[in-house]
């Protein structure tokens, strides 16, 4: 099954409004949510490790958010923006997993579904602002990081096809795009990725 931006219920409007006239402090958000990306995809290969399959692909995934990751850390360096906290928990992040199963087997496929939503989310939004932004550079970076977003979103469910049946994956990506919706229904527009 493949996903793309379209089978997600648009932002809200006003994200785009606050998120575009804060786009440093957003920027510093998205850096915190790249990290926590590519630990996520590291956390399957130390909880799932007899899925030896998924190895190669999760680590691939686990660089490609630390790249975009190094290149909003270069974009801080040249304008002098500090990035110096503790990541901040993530209540989007949250509610989706806890809407994940807890059969060890179920857990990974939910996971994985969820973290391709994860990554779907985050390349819209990229989207969104690259529309806003005036210069090339930073449009070129956030293009960069939405396609890398992009195909992450794909690698999961690619990943969870290995192991799942395709009705299996359709019926439980139905699940969540739901509850993905209410998810963002239910949480005020903000300055963050999610």
């Amino acid at each position: 099954m493949n996903l793309d931006t379209s089978h997600l219920k648009p932002s809200h409007p006003g994200w785009l409004d606050i998120n575009s006239a804060n786009l440093d402090k957003f920027l510093t958000e998205a850096a915190d949510c790249e990290r926590k990306a590519s630990a996520l995809a590291m956390q399957f290969t130390s909880k799932y490790p007899k899925y030896k399959e998924l190895m190669i692909g999760l680590v691939g995934i686990a660089i490609g958010n630390l790249q975009n990751f190094k290149s909003l850390l270069e974009h801080f360096d040249k304008k002098g923006i500090e990035m110096l906290r503790e990541i901040q928990k993530n209540l989007y992040t949250i509610n989706l997993i806890y809407k994940c199963r807890h059969k060890h087997r179920e857990r990974l496929l939910d996971k994985f579904i969820v973290a391709s939503l994860l990554e779907l989310r985050a390349a819209e939004r990229y989207d969104q602002l690259i529309s806003k932004l005036e210069t090339k550079k930073m449009q070129s970076l956030l293009s960069r990081i939405s396609t890398r977003k992009k195909m992450h979103s794909e690698q999961y469910l690619q990943l969870a096809a290995k192991y799942f049946k395709a009705e299996e994956i359709r019926n439980r990506v139905k699940y969540f795009l739901q509850v993905e919706h209410n998810v963002m229904r239910s949480m005020a527009p903000r300055i963050s990725l999610y």
